[in-house]
């Protein structure tokens, strides 16, 4: 005879109670730590960083063919091994690895452009303080260099009687 209605929800009010729902739900996985890495992803992340270090790479602000690379990218194979390792999220991959792209690799090492020309921290105040004047033939080319301590490479050389030992100049050990 008589139908009854039920009750009605304005449309608006259920959209407005689904988004209630939804931040609700994405506020307590926030504060469970659903969005933060794992302690694998967290442990690539730091064995990548050390990598960049113990092998001396940042130190020479991540010169192309400072260390063992046998696929000649300009990355070592070991830093690459790592990369690889944290960009992946897998600990089963080799650690030394070929086939990293150098620009993306020394950015992540915390090297800056240009690359491998001496890196300029805040512990460093100067990379070379005594130059070396050098005659090439007819032209004069002053040469820096670098003192104890300082980083050196192919480009920044230590000065006379140092020693480059591992990206470091050194007095020779006799």
């Amino acid at each position: 005879m008589f139908l009854r209605k039920g009750i009605s929800i304005p449309i608006n009010t259920l959209v407005m109670l689904a988004i209630a729902i939804i931040v609700l739900l994405a506020t307590v996985a926030w504060f469970m730590g659903a969005f933060a890495p794992t302690a694998t992803q967290q442990k690539l992340r730091s064995d990548f960083r050390n990598s960049c270090t113990s092998s001396g790479w940042v130190n020479v602000n991540c010169e192309k063919g400072y260390d063992t690379d046998n696929d000649g990218d300009g990355v070592p194979d070991s830093v690459c091994g790592y990369y690889n390792r944290m960009v992946n999220s897998d600990s089963t991959l080799p650690a030394t690895a070929t086939g990293c792209t150098y620009e993306t690799v020394a950015i992540a090492c915390g090297c800056t452009p240009p690359f491998g020309i001496g890196r300029v921290t805040t512990t460093t105040t100067t990379i070379a303080t005594t130059t070396t004047t050098v005659a090439l033939g007819s032209t004069t080319t002053t040469v820096a260099c670098g003192e104890p301590g300082d980083p050196c490479s192919a480009s920044l050389p230590c000065c006379d009687g140092l020693i480059c030992n591992s990206g470091i100049c050194e007095e020779p050990s006799e």
